[in-house]
């Protein structure tokens, strides 16, 4: 048992350091890439909702609106909004690009942006009910372009009117942005973890 406990020790607390590592210089990678380079494309993502804070039953439209802020064309780009799941869609329209509907995620594929150019996506929607089961992503809408960083914006309230963090990109944009389902504060948590449970491997007492 007592060798059990030293190995074990030994194992996580290397294990705990790299995750925090990876995890800082994961967040440091993030937040230099979002600098924007000159000459480069820029998209600018917005979303709204009026009203605000529908009541269940009344209707309300959220607008999304992406403009390239760049000098050049932004290739590729994808606008992913999921619905939270006390909200039904009456409709969706888009000022370019062609709209999928799959498991309540709204998904425009709008190409090419060119260099201030702007697009809207409308969703029509009804509030079912007050509280939502599948949050805090569903409050957010995501844009991924080509080459780029994917770009966020999200209510600043929950379902049921409850301030929302966003720490990372959600892991409902596609496979060409840059979030992950773990992000950097998952590793940073998972290696403190570690080094809490090597922390609490203290050798046992000897008997007698």
């Amino acid at each position: 048992m007592r060798d059990t406990h030293v190995v074990l020790k030994l194992i996580l607390r290397p294990i705990g350091l790299s995750l925090i590592g990876a995890a800082l210089l994961g967040q440091t990678l993030t937040v230099a890439a979002q600098v924007v380079v000159p000459g480069t494309p820029n998209p600018v993502l917005t979303k709204t909702m009026t009203p605000s804070r529908p009541k269940i039953g009344e209707p309300a439209r959220i607008t999304i609106t992406a403009t390239n802020a760049g000098p050049v064309n932004a290739e590729n780009v994808v606008i992913t909004d999921p619905l939270p799941d006390n909200i039904a869609l009456g409709s969706v329209t888009t000022s370019q690009g062609s709209i999928q509907i799959e498991h309540h995620i709204i998904t425009v594929y709008v190409g090419t942006l060119a260099a201030g150019q702007t697009v809207t996506v409308i969703n029509d929607v009804v509030v079912i009910r007050e509280f939502a089961s599948n949050t805090p992503w569903t409050n957010c809408t995501g844009l991924t372009y080509r080459d780029g960083v994917a770009r966020l914006a999200c209510f600043p309230y929950g379902p049921a009117y409850q301030p929302v963090s966003v720490t990372t990109p959600p892991s409902f944009l596609p496979e060409a942005g840059t979030g992950t389902s773990l992000g950097w504060m998952g590793w940073l948590v998972a290696g403190i973890i570690c080094l809490l449970i090597a922390h609490r491997l203290r050798r046992p007492r000897s008997m007698g």
